[in-house]
């Protein structure tokens, strides 16, 4: 299956990409945490909670907390501007580092087995629907997918050779500090388990 295939996004939903200066304005702006002051008091809470209250939870009240800031932050600083749709899945070809306390819980809540082992061919992810282009676990999405947009051009999607602008967590400290957190504790499982603290989503899932 040829990669241009996986594009099928209502064209009514295509946003027109931002070029030149303006775009490059709007990643200066991710990058030093423009939002709003709510969405600062929510993030302060998630990060009090986390250091304080988190342990011995259970894992969804974890993620709900970290998932739902993410999208909340991408939401209003990253959507508006990225040329990502639904029905959209050029990304879901390239490698996705997952943590294992992250795949953990998408083990938890999809029921889908731990493989824990490397694959040779990066194909498209075990969980990309590919009648529909959609994520089949969208709403469990590891911070890898949940923080990545691609801001200036479908080509760049379309063709992985054609250099682009591309955003993910490690761009914004909101979001790196989640990323942070879940490296931090997924090293602790990996020394327990004997296993390693991220890898591929398909080293953990399949192909």
């Amino acid at each position: 299956m040829q990669v241009k295939t996986m594009y099928k996004v209502d064209p009514k939903h295509i946003i027109p990409a931002l070029t030149g200066d303006a775009l490059q304005e709007k990643l200066d702006e991710f990058s030093s945490n423009t939002v709003s002051d709510k969405l600062q008091v929510k993030f302060h809470k998630v990060i009090d909670y986390l250091n304080n209250k988190a342990a011995g939870k259970p894992p969804k009240a974890t993620f709900n907390r970290i998932y739902g800031l993410i999208d909340k932050v991408m939401e209003e600083t990253v959507y508006p501007y990225a040329m990502c749709q639904s029905g959209c899945a050029h990304c879901c070809k390239i490698p996705v580092s997952v943590s294992a306390i992250e795949a953990g819980y998408i083990h938890q809540v999809t029921g889908k087995k731990l493989i824990g082992k490397p694959v040779d061919d990066i194909g498209y992810c075990p969980f990309l629907d590919l009648d529909t282009a959609k994520c089949s676990i969208y709403e469990v999405r590891p911070i890898e997918c949940r923080s990545f947009a691609s801001m200036d051009s479908l080509e760049g999607c379309e063709d992985p050779t054609i250099k682009h602008m591309m955003f993910n967590a490690r761009q914004n400290g909101m979001l790196l500090s989640f990323k942070k957190w879940t490296d931090f504790q997924s090293k602790a499982i990996a020394k327990k388990e004997n296993l390693p603290a991220e890898e591929d989503i398909r080293f953990w899932f399949g192909s």
